[in-house]
């Protein structure tokens, strides 16, 4: 733990709804009271989901931890929604594309190769109307 950042232990797909991702991939939440931008996007590029709480929202998980070594917590993206075996469980906010993002299992080159077909029509014309640029 690092001042007021912790992560959570790496959650793997939980059946029974609590969360439903459609690959099964680890997903690591992290929790925290700021976070510096740069930071909070790279986290979902790498497929992590980044949860910002209030100071009392830390302060009751973090009371939690100590009362309690290697406490779980649930995370359900899906309902978006932290779940705490002692009932400190809160709601959070995300972005509507990086949560569909995040349950799909998808990144960057994940989106971009949902478009290949397209890509590669682009590249045949290309090529037809620029040959020298192929050559």
């Amino acid at each position: 733990m690092l001042g007021n950042l912790f992560s959570l232990p790496k959650i793997k797909k939980i059946t029974g709804g609590q969360v439903k991702l459609k690959y099964n991939f680890t997903l690591t939440p992290v929790i925290v009271l700021l976070f510096q931008l740069l930071f909070y996007n790279n986290c979902f590029k790498n497929g992590i989901l980044a949860i910002k709480v209030n100071k009392d929202q830390l302060d009751k998980l973090m009371a939690e931890i100590s009362a309690n070594e290697g406490v779980r917590f649930v995370v359900d993206l899906e309902n978006q929604q932290v779940i705490t075996p002692a009932g400190n469980g809160f709601t959070f906010d995300i972005d509507p594309f990086r949560k569909s993002n995040l349950l799909s299992g998808l990144d960057d080159i994940g989106l971009t190769l949902k478009h290949v077909d397209k890509i590669t029509e682009y590249e045949k014309q290309h090529k037809q109307t620029y040959p020298w640029l192929w050559a």
